[in-house]
């Protein structure tokens, strides 16, 4: 029986993990990355307090929810809280999620439709600076999700996870690619779990359309890849 892509990645990966242990990748000197847009305009997040909710119930508030209503605007200090909160870099630089070698591959960006005080368009996240940079304005027609996901396109905010595995290759070559992975699952569920503390409904999807996002965010995909999004506001 021939083996499918899902094993023969897992194998491919597994080898690669291996062969990392015994040379100079682990010793190398390789510093963690950030993305600058310095000539774009820089907002500071201004984040809500957090609910007074236990981890306990926001785990079980957590849940996927569709068909947002468009109408219905994010709050920007509720928006600011679920990514300073879930995913900006602390005192010492590291982060509220786990990344293989602290070296932080993945990316965070913001379609930004119905969120009061911003105007509409594409953001890239900042986690040092705790701020959204402003990037452009994105036609409506210009959608990152199938007709399957329509209702997606309208949701108040989406948020962009995409990979820059550049950051992370020297030291563990295609292993990194799964580090990546497990790290976006990491940062995506801390914002997961921000948005039930607050309220928020929220979808993780991974059916989008890998050039439109790679368009509406002027992506290079030779270096940077979209990974995963989630649809954010009200039902």
């Amino acid at each position: 029986m021939s083996q499918s892509f899902p094993f023969r990645m897992h194998h491919h990966v597994r080898d690669a993990r291996r062969s990392t242990g015994t040379d100079e990748r682990f010793t190398s000197e390789v510093r963690p990355g950030k993305k600058d847009y310095l000539r774009m305009p820089h907002i500071v997040l201004t984040p809500s307090s957090l609910a007074d909710l236990t981890i306990e119930k926001a785990l079980a508030a957590r849940s996927s929810e569709r068909y947002m209503d468009p109408a219905k605007p994010l709050p920007f200090e509720d928006l600011a809280s679920l990514l300073v909160h879930g995913a900006a870099a602390r005192d010492n630089m590291s982060r509220p999620y786990p990344s293989g070698g602290a070296l932080y591959p993945v990316e965070i960006y913001v379609l930004v439709k119905n969120v009061t005080g911003l105007e509409a368009g594409a953001y890239h996240f900042d986690p040092h600076g705790k701020a959204l940079d402003q990037l452009w304005a994105v036609e409506d027609s210009q959608k990152l999700y199938a007709n399957t996901m329509e209702w997606a396109n309208d949701a108040p905010a989406a948020v962009l996870f995409t990979g820059m595995w550049g950051r992370n290759h020297a030291k563990y070559k295609d292993f990194g690619y799964l580090l990546g992975m497990l790290e976006t699952g990491h940062a995506a569920q801390n914002i997961l779990l921000l948005a039930a503390a607050h309220g928020i409904s929220a979808c993780p999807l991974a059916g989008f359309d890998d050039e439109a996002a790679s368009t509406v965010f002027d992506l290079d995909q030779s270096v940077e890849q979209p990974i995963y999004t989630i649809a954010l506001g009200y039902i």
